[in-house]
């Protein structure tokens, strides 16, 4: 942490060594896991988007479902980051899934308020409070299927 912050673009996903991509960490537990422990003490952003997709599982298919603020307005999601080669790679922190869209899928991003942008990414590095601060709700956020 050197105590600023700064964009810059990013891969989204951590290498496997199968080539595979690690895409979401579990807030709950990721700072017990090797890969993700670093980035949730030292390594952490804010991925900002005006919408998002979740996919609902329907028998043998999908539906995709896009979600957004009815501001149609920014708001960012939680990550963290690493360095694999030199080149950035970030993943999305999620958690439970709120009351709202629970149908469609039982994770969702971990979505941090504007208010607490600047304690995410600089705050203490007491992972329990950070994971304790974030409940599951959806704030402003309707459910637009496609």
């Amino acid at each position: 942490r050197s105590g600023s912050v700064k964009p810059f673009a990013m891969d989204w996903g951590f290498s496997l060594s199968d080539g595979k991509k690690v895409i979401n960490a579990r807030i709950e537990t990721a700072d017990q896991k090797p890969m993700f422990r670093d980035g949730m003490q030292n390594r952490r952003c804010l991925l900002p988007m005006s919408a998002y997709f979740e996919w609902e599982k329907a028998g043998n298919s999908k539906k995709k479902h896009r979600i957004q603020p009815e501001s149609n307005g920014l708001f960012c999601l939680a990550g963290i980051y690493r360095f694999e080669n030199d080149s950035p790679k970030c993943t999305v922190l999620t958690m439970e899934a709120a009351d709202e869209i629970s149908f469609i899928h039982p994770r969702m991003p971990v979505i941090v308020p504007w208010a607490d942008r600047e304690s995410f990414l600089l705050g203490e590095n007491d992972v329990w409070q950070m994971k304790m601060k974030f409940e599951p709700e959806y704030p402003d956020l309707p459910l637009l299927d496609f």
